[in-house]
């Protein structure tokens, strides 16, 4: 792939092909979570707190809305919700996380989807929602 490929990105050849190997190097990591959120649901949680802390990017934290928050919210809403609230209070940054594409579905999840909703018309009524 030459540079004038990537003429609508504003990485070179060099720096995409850097960042995709890392990306790959590093893709245990993902695979690792969604393990853990599938075997120890309060640990998983844990991590995806400091991910959404620790994210620099909104790209980040998109990933992170749509997969591994995304299945914890699906598979344990009813007994996480608690714990994800008291969080998206203090933590701005997951706050918005929870905006970035969620799909919450299932009968048990009805709670859950209020909660988004009504974050995400809080984000709107303050000009912070991610869609904005």
């Amino acid at each position: 792939m030459s540079d004038k490929t990537l003429k609508n990105c504003s990485l070179n050849s060099e720096s995409l092909t850097d960042a995709w190997i890392l990306q790959a190097e590093n893709f245990w990591a993902h695979n690792k979570l969604r393990d853990l959120v599938a075997t120890d649901s309060d640990n998983a949680l844990s991590v995806i707190f400091d991910i959404a802390t620790k994210a620099k990017s909104d790209e980040a934290l998109g990933m992170l809305a749509v997969g591994p928050l995304e299945d914890m919210l699906h598979s344990y809403a009813d007994s996480h919700l608690d714990r994800v609230k008291e969080y998206a209070e203090k933590n701005p940054k997951f706050a918005r996380c929870l905006l970035m594409g969620i799909r919450i579905t299932g009968p048990h999840s009805e709670e859950t989807r209020k909660f988004i909703e009504k974050l995400a018309e809080e984000a709107i009524r303050n000009g912070t929602h991610p869609a904005q």
